[in-house]
């Protein structure tokens, strides 16, 4: 398998990019949720010898909770404490001052949880497509993105590869996995040349001070 950095043909094969980082925070609500949370599956880990170091260990755990009650709930709080970080309100703010900043421009927003696209969709406005859409309506949405009908969609996993998606020139990413492959797919979904001399923008939201850095980290 040969792979390609996109930065290799920015310019040239592929429209120009830029990348930015919006840091929020949690409300102090958000915050005891995150921590609580996150306690009970660090306690676990301790008492367990699990270091979380790799893959198997995590696998290890997951194998424990098929058996052990206190391994499942931790596993659980883990989960709880990822949707406080992904889904916090200051990201709902976040999108908010960005979609008025891009009126002009045509946005997908990406998530990683079916519950926050439908959220951002009834907020804003925007038409939505996860695993959930039918094929016929989200073909209708994609068209009239395309057309220029709609000048933002938000979505799940679901336009990450396999997907026809139109062209935009703003991508704003909520949440997603530490996954380098996920990233540069999303990053793709705005680098198609777009005949003018705006570059594509690609915005990270983080919540600060949470695992969502090292998530960010990661897939850089």
């Amino acid at each position: 398998m040969y792979a390609i950095d996109p930065d290799e043909l920015a310019g040239e094969h592929l429209a120009p990019y830029d990348i930015k980082r919006l840091e929020v925070e949690l409300t102090d609500a958000e915050r005891e949720r995150y921590e609580a949370e996150n306690e009970v599956f660090t306690n676990y880990l301790a008492k367990s010898n699990i270091r979380m170091q790799s893959g198997s260990d995590y696998q290890e755990l997951v194998k424990r909770s098929g058996s052990d009650p206190e391994a499942r709930e931790a596993l659980l709080a883990k989960q709880r404490a990822r949707e406080v970080m992904m889904n916090s309100d200051a990201k709902v703010e976040a999108l908010r001052t960005v979609l008025d900043r891009h009126r002009d421009d045509r946005v997908i927003v990406f998530t990683a949880h079916n519950d926050l696209v439908y959220r951002l969709s009834e907020r804003f406005l925007i038409p939505a497509v996860t695993h959930q859409t039918g094929a016929a309506e989200r073909r209708e949405i994609l068209d009239r993105f395309r057309e220029g009908d709609y000048s933002r969609i938000v979505t799940s996993n679901v336009l990450d590869e396999g997907v026809d998606v139109p062209d935009a020139n703003v991508a704003v990413v909520l949440s997603g996995s530490g996954s380098e492959r996920e990233f540069t797919q999303r990053l793709g979904r705005i680098l198609r040349p777009k005949g003018d001399e705006r570059p594509a923008l690609l915005y990270e939201v983080v919540s600060a001070e949470t695992a969502e850095e090292r998530v960010a980290e990661r897939r850089r």
